[in-house]
């Protein structure tokens, strides 16, 4: 990170801290309960989601030397079978667990890529999952889900927020590293 620009560190310190002050106030909230009921049963799930993600997120998608992941239904498919806690935990161990193929034949994994970058991407993809559910739960949906056809109008609500919610801190990112104008990113 020492190698940064100035405004680059402030942004990635800033992802961070806000990462932490949205899971504290959604624990605050009762939106993020914190305890795992059936932590036995839950094992082998999250190990397997964790490995579909993990899989999704190594055939992620290249495009002018940004990567684009295609995990979005592991995360969905998560969030509405374990709640957002056992979401969270599956998106950082299968984005831990993640292996890239680069164009010049070298990949990319959690031992070659920055600690600050690794950070940066637990942190989006956390805040992307707690702003949709905090809207999924204002709107009334209960996660885990156990009836999708109650809970259709809050699974599009955090669909939406997910999205919208990932590309405006990947947005911000690519504006300060490229000198651009953040709506011209977005």
């Amino acid at each position: 990170m020492k190698s940064l620009p100035l405004k680059l560190k402030i942004y990635f310190l800033s992802v961070y801290i806000l990462t932490l002050v949205v899971l504290m106030f959604s624990e605050f909230v009762g939106f993020l309960p914190l305890v795992i009921k059936n932590i036995n049963e839950d094992i082998i799930k999250v190990v397997f989601f964790s490995v579909l993600m993990a899989l999704t997120e190594s055939s992620s998608v290249t495009f002018k030397k940004m990567i684009f992941s295609t995990s979005f239904a592991i995360h969905l498919a998560s969030f509405l079978l374990f709640g957002p806690l056992i979401t969270i935990v599956v998106i950082i161990l299968g984005f831990s667990f993640r292996i890239i193929r680069l164009d010049n034949s070298k990949y990319k994994h959690i031992f070659n890529t920055p600690l600050y970058g690794t950070l940066y991407n637990y942190c989006v993809l956390t805040l992307s999952i707690l702003a949709g559910n905090l809207v999924f739960r204002l709107i009334g949906g209960i996660a885990p889900v156990e009836h999708l056809s109650l809970n259709i109008l809050a699974i599009m609500a955090f669909c939406v927020i997910v999205f919208f919610a990932n590309t405006f801190v990947i947005s911000s990112l690519y504006s300060i590293m490229n000198g651009k104008n953040f709506l011209y990113a977005y």
